[in-house]
Formats: structure tokens, sequence, C-alpha cells
């Protein structure tokens, strides 16, 4: 029996360095008020867009690679932190304004339905939880930044590698809206 190889891909939006420098200096703060690691402690600011394994192929990333020029960039605004419950854990995320355009984005890629944010601490316990919200609940935030490609992350020895930058539509001024009768959808084409 032939032993297949899966690829496994993770499309996210990477923001801007001075929103990523918030985030690291939130997730330092959390390790500092709860006093061990947590889980998403060292994984980079990002906004989650899907997960797709694949068998030996990049089909997935052929796909996007057409759909992708043919959308328009995204102006995407962060404005302070939420929570997440699972059960009697807690995740702390920065929150996005605005949602519908990733989740779309996200959907056209294949995805599920999704709430766009940014992980700061993900899955606490009550304990560490209740330890970092008193010390986050306050913090005030607003900023935004323009996505202009999707990030294509591969694991790679229990690891994710930046893979591929996968550019959005630079012109805007010359676009019409078409439909595409192989998906039955409409889509941007430049």
């Amino acid at each position: 029996m032939k032993n297949f190889h899966i690829n496994h891909y993770f499309f996210t939006i990477t923001p801007s360095p001075p929103i990523q420098v918030f985030v690291s200096n939130l997730k330092r703060q959390v390790r500092n008020v709860i006093g061990h690691g947590f889980e998403s402690e060292f994984s980079k600011a990002h906004i989650s867009l899907f997960q797709y394994n694949e068998h030996h192929t990049d089909d997935i990333l052929y796909d996007a690679d057409w759909l992708l020029p043919a959308l328009l960039p995204l102006d995407i605004y962060v404005n302070g932190l939420g929570i997440f419950k699972h059960g009697t854990n807690k995740t702390i995320y920065l929150q996005i304004e605005y949602k519908t355009p990733i989740a779309d984005l996200a959907k056209a890629l294949g995805g599920k339905s999704i709430t766009p944010h940014i992980t700061i601490a993900r899955n606490l316990v009550a304990e560490d939880f209740d330890k970092a919200w008193k010390h986050l609940h306050r913090v005030s935030y607003i900023n935004h930044f323009r996505c202009n490609s999707v990030t294509v992350l591969k694991r790679e020895h229990n690891k994710w590698n930046r893979y591929l930058e996968l550019p959005l539509s630079q012109d805007v001024s010359s676009r019409s809206v078409q439909t595409d009768y192989h998906s039955k959808s409409k889509r941007l084409i430049p």
C-alpha cells in the first residue's frame, strides 16, 4: 500500500507591524500575569481564514492564486478586546470591526463561516483567564490596516511556516462584475 503525503495549509491575513507588536506585547503581559506559558503564546498575530489538508498536490493553491487577484484589497479595523467562551475555558482576542468582508473572503477560499479576530491567549482555564482579564480588561486599542494579500502557511516539522503570499488585486480602476458560469457565482474580474 502506498503511503500518501498530506499537505496542511493555513490561509491567514497578516496584520500590519504595529498591530503585530501590540499583540506580542499583550501575550507577554498575559504570561507575566498568569506566571506560565499558554496555548497560542508563541503564534504570530494573524486572522485565520481557513485550514486545508490536501493529498500530494497543491490544487487549492492554484485555485486561490486564480481567485485572489480578482478580489479587492480589504481595509481591516481592530477595536478593543473580546472573549470567546469554550465551556469553562475562555479565549482573549483583539476584535475586528466590519467582519463581513473577511468572512466572505474565507468562504470564497472554500472555508467555513468564521468570526474574524486576532487571538491573544487561547483556551485559558478559568483561574488563568480571571488573572489575565483583570489585567487586560481596560485595554483600549484602535487601529487599522490594508490587507493586500493572503498569507499561506504550510505545516512542516510540526510547525506552521510561511509558504506563499497571494496578492489581492492592485488595479481597482478597471474592474467589472462578471458571472463565472463554471462556479455559478459572481466575482470581480480585472
